[in-house]
């Protein structure tokens, strides 16, 4: 596994911080369920007043139904007034880009 974060992550507010731990998590969680040993990259930026997140699994070899993790991910972003995107590489992976804004309450 590739991991790159900013030293700055450690100041988010608190509702803030735990959604982009949960939208890293849930993406772990179905990369080792829908392509368990394949390399995977974890990207965790900030910039321009949001936190961006990005997790990709380079080749998907256990596809199956859908779960509740990819909206689950999604409603967390959008409450937050942030953007959401799961969907394949175009490349036989997976990736997950989520931009949470460091201000503002949520919707």
């Amino acid at each position: 596994m590739e991991l790159e974060f900013d030293d700055g992550l450690r100041r988010l507010e608190p509702l803030r911080a735990l959604s982009v731990y949960r939208v890293v998590q849930e993406s772990l969680s179905n990369a080792l369920k829908h392509a368990p040993g394949q390399p995977l990259e974890v990207r965790l930026t900030r910039s321009g007043g949001a936190v961006r997140v990005h997790v990709r699994n380079r080749l998907v070899t256990a596809p199956g139904p859908a779960g509740q993790g990819i909206s689950g991910m999604r409603e967390r972003v959008d409450l937050l007034g942030g953007s959401f995107r799961a969907e394949p590489d175009g490349e036989g992976g997976f990736t997950v880009d989520a931009v949470v804004p460091e201000r503002g309450g949520p919707r």
